[in-house]
């Protein structure tokens, strides 16, 4: 067994092909199994940024169809690689028994539903293959398939890039991508419909389909002539003649193969991180700075709000641009000095030149810890490793792990280590310690509010995989106002109460059931909690908004509400309980609130 980049063990070849070999891999860090994409030396000369390239399309989303990616890195030879999900299944044209239409019809509708998020995010998949699709199965080795994965991006790319001369692979790319076209939405359903030719009858598409002809003959051989004019269309000559896009194309199938049917709270496990590119941006630029500025950057934010997935498109954003990244969530690790023993471990593993994990220590002496930790900076300083380590759920570190944290967080021989620590609560909760490092100017602070309302719109989008109705937006800004986890929330209790639906291919909202959608309980009782336990400068001021019932200028709010200042107005801002838009307008958030708050009144 072949170790590899110091952190993982290659166990077997998984597969290969021209841009290189994917293998099932032991992650040393983590002790679980992944597969690991290694790019071949012929295509390192010629076109070292295409594994990079496939990396940075797929690291923003996560869909259960879609395999997904981990972790971008360079080995010490310089060979770029990343890590991915092993999914443990074969391609489809091993499990899927040619004349099976009906389970076509099923399997073509599981692809359709993963090009459908792959397309609403912009991105092409550009050779679609049976070797590309793998087959899950259900259970056990011998029923197939489950569910399939989209796998091999390493000829997607964007909507609307002029990729001219990209061929794809004879017998499933598109005449016009054959050609030296750019792919598009419907090269990738000619694709899908040459997928499914191949699975069906056994043969590759070899000549252009004639009509009436070729769906006698797909009927003849088993297939029901829905379906045979389906594959059809999707194998047309020429673009416009083919479906208008993969969500048509997965209503057909449905309506074929009816327990294909794929529920709306189905799409909203599609996940990607949206409205947060100005805080991302702000944190790239600070990290950037290295060795330069402060070390540290403290996020805050309330459970939901979304800290988790901004960490994520960080850690992306930094393996592409050339860091080893080191993320863990410190509740994972309760015991003592546990937290700061698994980060030495990764650091080590980071380090090629040593390639092996810390012995555990005799004793936790804290003068150890940070020995060994400064030992394992300073190695990976000098080997010009730049590093971003993300603690998660920082307030739950155990007080041993903190201090050594902090040291070598502040260790002046560790100017390559930049250091995320994210708390839960806002910035007001934070440790003192912390707030120390904050007013010196040793750390930055990072403090996640709600999304804006065109940010909020977009993210109902981007889970839905279409633009959802106004009446619904508005109803959900109402009662959640920007809070992505109360957006979200609402979302799947206005699909399960009916007040959201889709029929033929348009989503409708339903105002009768949408007027009567309120937060759960739990929801409206932590809000109030919440502000129950701020000042009462604070509270009035919240009690004047609910009055109002519309955002308010200071003046107004001051003038009803005599006990209060400006200080309150800031300490309900900093709860997360209100917002200052533009024209210097507050209101609570999120807007429904008001109502919560005035029933008590």
């Amino acid at each position: 067994m072949e170790r590899f980049a110091g952190r993982y063990t290659l166990l077997r070849p998984l597969g290969s092909g021209g841009m290189g070999t994917v293998y099932l891999a032991l992650d040393r860090a983590t002790g679980q199994q992944c597969a690991l994409k290694r790019l071949a030396a012929s295509w390192i000369a010629t076109k070292p940024e295409a594994l990079q390239h496939e990396f940075e399309l797929l690291s923003g989303l996560r869909h259960p169809l879609i395999v997904r990616v981990f972790d971008f890195g360079r080995a010490h030879d310089g060979t770029p690689y990343y890590t991915m999900e092993y999914v443990p299944g074969v391609p489809v044209d091993r499990v899927v028994a040619a004349g099976d239409w009906h389970q076509l019809a099923m399997i073509g509708a599981q692809i359709a539903f993963g090009l459908e998020s792959l397309h609403a995010h912009g991105i092409l998949h550009g050779d679609l293959k049976p070797q590309n699709i793998l087959a899950v199965p259900a259970g056990g080795p011998t029923t197939w398939p489950a569910s399939i994965r989209l796998v091999d991006f390493g000829l997607a790319t964007l909507l609307g890039r002029d990729d001219a001369g990209h061929r794809g692979t004879p017998g499933y790319a598109a005449p016009e991508v054959v050609r030296g076209e750019p792919p598009s939405v419907a090269s990738d359903l000619f694709g899908l419909g040459a997928v499914l030719f191949a699975l069906g009858t056994g043969r590759r598409v070899a000549d252009q389909p004639a009509g009436e002809r070729f769906v006698a003959d797909l009927v003849q051989a088993g297939a029901s002539r829905t379906l045979a004019r389906l594959i059809l269309r999707l194998l047309a000559s020429t673009p416009g003649e083919r479906p208008a896009n993969a969500r048509e194309v997965r209503q057909e199938f449905e309506r074929i193969a009816p327990e294909a049917h794929r529920s709306l709270s189905e799409r909203l496990l599609t996940e990607t991180v949206v409205g947060r590119e100005r805080e991302l941006g702000a944190l790239e630029r600070w990290l950037a700075l290295a060795p330069e500025g402060a070390r540290v950057s403290i996020l805050t934010g309330e459970p939901g709000i979304g800290r988790s997935a901004l960490m994520g498109a960080l850690a992306a954003s930094a393996a592409l641009g050339g860091r080893r990244t080191c993320q863990l969530a410190c509740g994972a690790f309760p015991g003592r000095g546990e937290l700061a023993m698994a980060l030495l471990d990764r650091l080590a593993l980071e380090d090629h030149e040593r390639a092996a994990p810390l012995e555990p220590a005799v004793t936790l002496d804290p003068r150890d810890l940070i020995s060994r930790g400064l030992a394992l900076g300073q190695a990976l300083t000098l080997a010009g490793m730049g590093v971003l380590v993300l603690l998660d759920e920082a307030e739950r570190l155990d007080p041993l792990s903190r201090m050594v944290i902090r040291r070598l967080a502040l260790h002046p021989e560790l100017p390559n280590i930049r250091w995320i620590w994210a708390f839960a609560g806002q910035p007001a909760g934070l440790p003192e310690e912390d707030q120390v490092l904050l007013a010196s100017k040793e750390a930055h602070l990072f403090a996640l509010g709600p999304l804006e309302h065109e940010a909020a719109d977009r993210l109902l989008a981007s889970r839905l995989l279409d633009r959802p109705p106004a009446d619904l937006r508005e109803a959900l800004w109402e009662r959640a106002g920007g809070h992505p986890g109360l957006l979200l929330e609402l979302l799947r209790l206005a699909i399960e109460r009916g007040a959201l639906r889709e029929c033929e291919g348009e989503l409708l909202a339903d105002g009768a059931v949408l007027a009567g959608l309120s937060l759960p309980g739990s929801l409206e009782a932590a809000h109030l909690e919440r502000l129950s336990r701020l000042s009462a400068p604070a509270q009035a001021l919240a009690r004047a908004l609910a009055v109002f019932g519309r955002p308010a200028g200071e003046s107004e709010l001051l003038a009803v509400a005599a006990v209060a200042d400006r200080a309150g107005l800031e300490e309900l801002a900093g709860a997360g309980l209100s917002l200052c838009r533009e024209e210097e307008k507050w209101s609570l958030c999120p807007p429904g609130l008001g109502n919560s708050i005035y029933q008590q009144m």
